[in-house]
């Protein structure tokens, strides 16, 4: 995505190239490369960092008793559970899934559109049906941190796969 903004930008900057302009081009490029690259690849690196596997329960009981000390651990960490999902709504795109974890716990959350053929796998005659149910596998999220006002107390999960 960052390299469609940049030809962008050189093109309407780079048009007639004059000395006046191109310290001015220069400066931008700049300040676009050194903001917006790096963000990306520190998001991209959450997205493929290492998979804690553990019950869902111990996250929130964890949470629970100490939330600094949780937030440390899991915050912006991907965690893998067992459990399964629902496709909330029927549009055949949907990424939108509601999600219950093998010890009980339900929560909202996303799937990355590139991980729906691998989630396709998890359900009945490999399609995904809005409002039924897939069979159980081990789901990988990226935690976005502790809900604790939420009406039940969760953790927010997003960037979710079948985990590998």
């Amino acid at each position: 995505m960052w390299h469609m903004i940049l030809s962008f930008l050189t093109m309407m900057v780079f048009k007639p190239m004059t000395r006046k302009n191109s310290a001015l081009t220069s400066a931008l490029l700049a300040a676009f490369l050194f903001t917006v690259y790096p963000a990306q690849s520190q998001a991209e690196g959450k997205l493929n960092a290492p998979v804690l596997k553990m019950e869902f329960s111990e996250i929130i009981a964890a949470y629970t008793a100490d939330p600094v000390a949780a937030a440390k651990r899991f915050d912006h960490k991907r965690i893998a559970f067992t459990g399964r999902v629902i496709a909330m709504g029927s549009s055949p795109t949907t990424t939108y899934f509601g999600a219950y974890t093998a010890d009980g716990h339900k929560f909202d959350t996303s799937f990355d559109v590139e991980a729906r053929e691998a989630l396709k796998s998890k359900f009945a005659n490999k399609e995904i049906v809005a409002f039924k149910s897939s069979n159980e596998f081990l789901i990988d999220c990226l935690n976005e941190g502790y809900l604790p006002g939420a009406i039940v107390p969760s953790i927010k999960l997003t960037h979710c796969r079948v985990a590998r």
